[in-house]
Order: structure tokens, then C-alpha cells, then sequence
């Protein structure tokens, strides 16, 4: 992967996920990773040992993933890869999903008790 393909893809997950309005933290969580894999996503960079700076090439699963959590097609992300997409989804952990849950409905029920005190 060439460093313009890193940031091209980066640049495209990190204004889908600003258009959605969601931080990093928040997008990570709902695609189920870390904020650090997040990080390395959206700049195509990760920090090992001491402080070394090396690519990132982010797996297939973690890129179909990142996508659909910002509401992109994952397809064309993977073409700037050089890799192909074949519609299926990544494997997923049955707890990853439970949490997922758990937190979108979290977020749902704190936006109906603010609209909520707002009509009292």
C-alpha cells in the first residue's frame, strides 16, 4: 500500500465518520476496536516500540467494518487497497454485537431523555 492509498483511504473513512458526527472513540467503539486501531485507520500510520512510525495496513475485516460504521460501501475502500470485496461480511464475536448494542441503545436513550426534559 503506497502512502497516498493510506491517507486517500483515511481521508475518505475520517470525513465520513466527521459528516456522521461521531468522535473516534464512539466510531471505535461501534466497529468494535480501539481507539488506537481507529487512529492508525484514519492516518495509516501506527507507533511501535519507541516511538517508530511504520504504515499501517489495515486487514479486511477492519476496513469492511470501519465502512460500514460510517455508512461507506467498503468496496471501494479495498480497491485503493489493491484488494477486492466479495460482500461478505467480516466474522463477528456474538459479545462484540451484544456491546455494540448496548451502546447505540445507551446513546438512543440519552437523546429521548433530552428531548424528553426539553417538553417538561
Amino acid at each position: 500500500m503506497t502512502t497516498q492509498e493510506r491517507w486517500e483511504l483515511g481521508r475518505r473513512i475520517r470525513a465520513a465518520r466527521m459528516t456522521s458526527g461521531l468522535s473516534i472513540r464512539t466510531a471505535a467503539e461501534r466497529a468494535g476496536f480501539s481507539d488506537t486501531t481507529w487512529r492508525r485507520l484514519e492516518t495509516g500510520l501506527a507507533t511501535v516500540g519507541a516511538g517508530v512510525v511504520i504504515p499501517y495496513g489495515p486487514s479486511d475485516p477492519v476496513v469492511v467494518r470501519a465502512a460500514f460504521t460510517v455508512g461507506l460501501d467498503p468496496g471501494p475502500l479495498l480497491e485503493l487497497l489493491g484488494r477486492g470485496w466479495d460482500g461478505e461480511l467480516p466474522e463477528v464475536n456474538d459479545d462484540l454485537v451484544v456491546d455494540q448494542l448496548r451502546v447505540l441503545l445507551r446513546e438512543a436513550l440519552a437523546k429521548v431523555e433530552t428531548i424528553a426534559a426539553r417538553g417538561r
